[in-house]
């Protein structure tokens, strides 16, 4: 009985071993006929199921078309033929007109929503947002006269966004260009320079419109909108990848970049920025007039105040300084017609420049233009015990010795040599305090 049963045993120790040495032969001879027909392990989705999962993947928003000329409906339906359960949006900041043409009654559209980002009384907050009728891990943002040419891009597409975060795709033929954005907050800048790598700040295209006509209002809308674009995020300088600059800020037919001036402070300093480019532009180019305006007639004149400091530290107004100052001997006013005739009432002289005299002090101002006040004191000081003095308070702006403009000497400021006092650091602490040029403050003691 004994020697039955350890038969027994050995017998189904030996089925066991011969059907796991079958399974192991089994798995091992289909691997390798797998990899000698194909080369490599593959999966391949069923073309239903992968339409279906992109589908739970991707939300499509249409955002960029214009009104006067679109091709929306036939974008839709090209989508729809490939993915008909895509969830589409076509976003607008107002209602199309001419209507766009699609049925929305249709059955077949039923995943497309029209939706109108414009204020009405007639529809919710909700309604109106897109991000309430995202409910996919992807957004893929389709420009207007698109063609999802092959389904695996969007498969592609997909895997590289999950590594990434976001990508850009051309379009058919077209290429895209690749730009980095420098951006510089406090000196209200943005710099944009073309980069050869794969991952970017900014891309650029090319238009899918063929007419002219249609090439030429896109291009005057995009003009709009860019610079709208600019001067909501504050850039006043924007220097292009072909090094052309453009400015979004004032000019001689425009306000000034900064509203008034309170207790000395303008209210950009309290954004933590710096004086715009733009303002600053137009500052050395009043400067330059008054300069070429003071020597023609012989008035004697030099650099003061924080304009003096400026020269000093940078050869260039400071970064946060709103005018230019000039020391101007009192003496000489009369030998300048325009100061003449401003001292009864402004003037504008043959460049466009306003000459007027404060109401402030005793002192004059040229300004910029008479919409654009970006200005230029003029400050006369006259001798009076050894001391250029002056007849009453201006600007917070203190007597010196006379010694400090005999002789006269020189600095550079603003792109030119300019008259200044001599032994120019203890003129500063005498103006200021001891160190200032080493450790100017800024108006109000905001920030260093």
């Amino acid at each position: 009985m004994r020697v039955k049963f350890v038969r027994t045993l050995l017998v189904l120790a030996l089925l066991g071993n011969i059907i796991v040495w079958h399974k192991i032969w089994w798995l091992f001879t289909s691997q390798n006929t797998l990899k000698s027909s194909t080369g490599a392990t593959v999966s391949v989705d069923n073309p239903q199921k992968l339409h279906r999962r992109l589908a739970r993947l991707i939300t499509i928003v249409i955002r960029q078309f214009e009104t006067f000329e679109n091709d929306v409906a036939a974008t839709v339906d090209s989508v729809l033929n490939s993915f008909p359960a895509m969830p589409i949006l076509i976003v607008c900041n107002e209602l199309p007109y001419p209507p766009l043409e699609l049925n929305f009654a249709n059955d077949s559209l039923n995943n497309v929503k029209l939706i109108n980002l414009q204020p009405d009384f007639n529809r919710s907050f909700e309604d109106r947002n897109p991000l309430y009728f995202i409910q996919t891990k992807f957004v893929l943002f389709l420009p207007d006269a698109t063609r999802i040419s092959s389904k695996q891009v969007l498969q592609e597409a997909v895997l590289h966004a999950t590594e990434t975060g976001a990508i850009a795709l051309p379009i058919g033929k077209n290429s895209l260009n690749c730009l980095e954005l420098h951006v510089k907050i406090k000196e209200w800048n943005l710099r944009v320079t073309k980069t050869t790598g794969t991952t970017c700040d900014a891309i650029t295209g090319k238009s899918l419109f063929r007419s002219q006509q249609s090439q030429w209002k896109l291009q005057q809308l995009h003009q709009k909108r860019e610079r709208s674009m600019f001067e909501k995020l504050g850039f006043k300088r924007v220097i292009r990848a072909s090094s052309a600059v453009d400015w979004y800020g004032c000019s001689r037919d425009t306000p000034r970049c900064f509203g008034s001036i309170v207790n000395g402070v303008p209210s950009y300093l309290y954004q933590n920025r710096f004086t715009p480019p733009c303002c600053l532009a137009g500052l050395r180019k009043v400067a330059h007039h008054v300069f070429d305006k003071l020597e023609e007639v012989g008035i004697r004149f030099w650099l003061e105040g924080s304009s003096l400091l400026g020269a000093m530290k940078n050869g260039d107004i400071l970064p946060w300084d709103y005018q230019v100052e000039i020391g101007i001997n009192r003496d000489d006013l009369n030998r300048s017609p325009w100061l003449v005739k401003a001292r009864n009432k402004p003037v504008t002289d043959n460049h466009g420049f306003v000459w007027e005299k404060a109401t402030e002090g005793e002192f004059y101002k040229v300004q910029y233009s008479k919409i654009n006040r970006l200005h230029v004191n003029l400050l006369p000081f006259y001798v009076k015990n050894g001391t250029m003095t002056r007849d009453s308070w201006f600007l917070k702006n203190r007597d010196f010795p006379e010694q400090f403009l005999h002789p006269m000497s020189s600095i550079e400021f603003a792109g030119r040599q300019v008259p200044s006092p001599n032994n120019i650091r203890d003129f500063l602490e005498i103006k200021y305090y001891k160190g200032v040029v080493e450790n100017p403050e800024l108006p109000g003691k905001l920030f260093n």
